[in-house]
């Protein structure tokens, strides 16, 4: 028998660890199966289970495409120009806004001045009321301002201190070259302004003519038959208060102005009796 052919068995010192007593291994055997622990650790191969079993796969020689994910965001500069549009329309908007709370403002004020200039400014009092002597001694002196008016004074027959001024009943105005006294019809009182026929008048008629109709609105209008002259007649519609105007031998302009109703008759008597 050929005992060559057996051959030593080489046994682990792991193998026989597990064989031998309870007593501990030297401290070079344990660091001996650590150390072979961990290169067998170091060298675990992952199975692929779809090989055959046993066979271990092998490593590709070249390394897995790698999967690279780029993300870029698209550069907004439309919007960076429309929201700078924005912005100067709005600034432009908001001067416009502004101008135009100014000009605004600027009219209501001018609006208000306008309006207190209107209601306080001094304006001429068309009074039929005679100027009172005081005024009249301050305007001596100038040929415009006489205490005596130049031109004829027509008045009533029999009432001749009419048409001598004592500021109360009668007065001259030499500012308006205008003579005023105030005379009565049964007890009814009115008033009469006389002056000179404005030069821009061809004659006396057409005085009459084209005065008339601006004295007094919604008002009936009639002539009368002057012996001297031409008049008219305007009698309210609503209260009954009349103006006459008259132009007698087309050298003096009559006004007169009563709050009570008279008959064309009663005014055309009043006129002819002027002297």
């Amino acid at each position: 028998m050929d005992l060559g052919r057996f051959k030593k068995r080489q046994v682990s010192k792991e193998t026989w660890l597990d064989w031998l007593s309870d007593a501990p291994p030297p401290a070079s055997v344990q660091q001996e199966v650590r150390q072979k622990r961990v290169e067998r650790a170091n060298q675990y191969v992952r199975r692929d289970y779809t090989s055959p079993p046993g066979q271990v796969p092998q490593q590709p020689s070249t390394p897995p495409p790698t999967v690279a994910i780029h993300i870029t965001m698209p550069e907004l500069k439309w919007l960076h120009k429309a929201w700078a549009k924005l912005k100067d329309g709005y600034s432009i908007a908001r001067q416009y806004i502004s101008a135009y709370r100014r000009a605004v403002g600027l009219a209501a004020a001018a609006v208000v001045v306008l309006v207190l200039a209107v209601a306080f400014w001094p304006h001429p009092r068309h009074s039929n009321k005679p100027t009172t002597g005081s005024s009249q001694s301050k305007s001596a002196g100038s040929k415009a301002k006489l205490a005596q008016p130049d031109f004829k004074v027509y008045v009533p027959v029999g009432k001749p201190q009419l048409g001598t001024p004592d500021g109360k009943h009668s007065a001259f105005d030499g500012n308006r070259d205008s003579y005023s006294f105030t005379d009565s019809m049964q007890n009814n009182g009115f008033i009469v302004s006389e002056q000179p026929l404005p030069k821009a008048f061809g004659s006396g008629k057409d005085a009459v003519t084209k005065i008339a109709p601006t004295l007094m609105p919604n008002s009936k209008q009639e002539s009368l038959q002057a012996s001297s002259g031409t008049a008219a007649l305007l009698t309210n519609n609503d209260n009954g208060a009349q103006s006459l105007v008259a132009a007698l031998n087309d050298e003096v302009l009559i006004f007169i102005r009563s709050s009570h109703k008279f008959t064309a008759d009663q005014w055309t008597t009043y006129i002819n009796n002027l002297e």
